[in-house]
């Protein structure tokens, strides 16, 4: 796992890529989706729908914003 996966997968989120180093759960893990290219496909098309809706450069000018007018208002 590195910094961030917690916040970009959500619980629940077809994440079996992302635990941490047990070779056997990995290979399991990547055979499922190459037996599953429906499962494949969906899961990114989910992933980009979401990182669009959430991680958009738009919301994050925003957010940053947001920020600074909080941290000028003391």
């Amino acid at each position: 796992e590195v910094g961030g996966t917690r916040e970009i997968f959500p619980p629940g989120c077809h994440t079996a890529l992302l635990v941490p180093p047990r070779p056997q759960e990995l290979a399991a893990a990547i055979s499922h989706i190459l037996a599953n290219p429906q499962l494949a496909e969906q899961s990114a098309a989910n992933a980009r729908h979401r990182a669009e809706q959430e991680f958009s450069q738009t919301l994050a000018v925003a957010r940053l914003l947001e920020v600074f007018r909080e941290a000028v208002a003391g």
